[in-house]
């Protein structure tokens, strides 16, 4: 299902080792001996893991237990140790926990907070920069709307706007050399600044790339194969098959794509970087400036701790659907199946359609029905709230407008 050798991950390990001691082309700084050993101290502990009742919740799901070798236990110890104490004293059997993080496909790997981090960090620095550039249009007219921080589509008028007017090239890109031209620029915005005809980009902002030709043909050909599927889907929770393919399509490519690395791997990964000091030697744009490292600090412990929350609903999910954990491929955060749902939403509205006594969201019989559940209770009525139920899934107005915008070629 998706899931890389034994033998790729631990080349994997040993490129995120080099990684971590060498330059590299990403533009990641060369990594300190002190700060190797403080990130693995992040993760290494002695604290022992407290006895549990019997009857406490079962986290093998069907994972083939390891040899109970000193070494396998050592390493179970060094890494895993602060996230094992924790997942036991919420109920998890504290022996099934080592057994499953002793299984050689459960590699401590830091790249998914720390891609998450460099997120957070560009969007404060992309802020900074677009902020001044906001109020230096809005004082010479231009109007770019909420002084936010944000390339909305005010803000982009406003800069086409000004280059049009100063016969600059026409980009509208909030960049460093605008910034310097507009704070020495003295004159005001023509009077008819909102009537003119620029050569903007007309309709909606989509992924062009989910609507290439060989997309289409595919979510058209997974249309056609689930007809009756997808027309029980709609009689039911009132869902436009054709919206519920397209956002199958965006999501996984209709279920040809479920992502490179295990779930369970990726979020008790995420769950273990709580600490954004360890984090902070890899991200790309450094330093860190110090007015910005409290609030990372801060998100960082949040996502860890939203990680952990997933990673909890993963185990009962797995367990309660009989499930073997090593088998379930998730994305860069840890959604999984056809309809990409993060553990706690599969275990809320996760359905079983076919019957079977199971939700498996990796097969669209149980995939279509939980999506369309998750799309009623979040807006979704006939004929109404496309929009709204499809921004609940994902709150990123391009990604709205291209199932919507793919939809109608279907």
């Amino acid at each position: 299902m998706g899931w890389r050798s034994t033998s790729f991950k631990v080349v994997a390990l040993c490129g995120f080792t080099f990684f971590l001691v060498t330059d590299v082309a990403a533009g990641v700084k060369k990594t300190s001996k002190e700060v190797q050993t403080a990130f693995t101290g992040h993760i290494e502990g002695d604290v022992s893991i407290s006895g549990m009742n019997a009857g406490s919740p079962s986290v093998s799901a069907g994972v083939t237990s390891a040899s109970d070798s000193s070494e396998a236990n050592s390493f179970v110890t060094k890494t895993w140790s602060r996230l094992l104490e924790r997942l036991a004293s919420d109920g998890f059997d504290q022996y099934e926990l080592r057994d499953l993080f002793s299984q050689p496909e459960i590699i401590f790997d830091p790249s998914p907070m720390v891609h998450k981090m460099n997120e957070l960090h560009s969007a404060k620095l992309r802020a900074e920069r677009i902020k001044p550039i906001q109020e230096r249009l809005a004082v010479l007219g231009y109007r770019p709307g909420p002084i936010d921080g944000k390339i909305g589509a005010k803000t982009r008028r406003a800069i086409i706007a000004f280059q049009y007017v100063h016969g600059l090239p026409l980009d509208g890109t909030p960049a460093e050399d605008l910034l310097r031209r507009l704070e020495g620029e003295l004159r005001k915005a023509p009077p008819n600044i909102m009537h003119l005809d620029l050569p903007m980009e007309t309709g909606p902002k989509v992924y062009r790339s989910v609507l290439q030709p060989e997309r289409i043909r595919e979510a058209k050909d997974f249309l056609a194969l689930n007809e009756d599927l997808l027309r029980s889907v709609h009689r039911r929770y009132g869902i436009s098959p054709k919206v519920a393919v397209s956002l199958l399509a965006l999501e996984t490519r209709v279920g040809n794509y479920l992502g490179e690395e295990g779930a369970f791997a990726t979020l008790s990964s995420m769950a273990a970087c709580a600490d954004f000091s360890k984090i902070e030697p890899l991200l790309k744009n450094q330093p860190v400036k110090p007015r910005f490292r409290g609030w990372l600090q801060k998100r960082c412990q949040q996502k860890a701790d939203w990680a952990y929350k997933e990673l909890k609903a993963l185990l009962r999910y797995a367990e309660g659907n009989k499930l073997n954990l090593l088998d379930i491929p998730g994305s860069k955060y840890g959604a999984i199946g056809i309809c990409q749902f993060m553990p706690t939403n599969a275990l809320i509205y996760g359905i079983d359609g076919d019957g079977d006594g199971k939700i498996d969201l990796f097969t669209a019989e149980d995939a279509l029905p939980s999506m369309g559940n998750f799309l009623r209770h979040h807006g979704w009525k006939k004929g109404m709230g496309a929009r709204k139920a499809l921004y609940r899934y994902n709150r990123n107005t391009t990604y709205v407008n291209t199932i919507l915008a793919l939809a109608e070629h279907l």
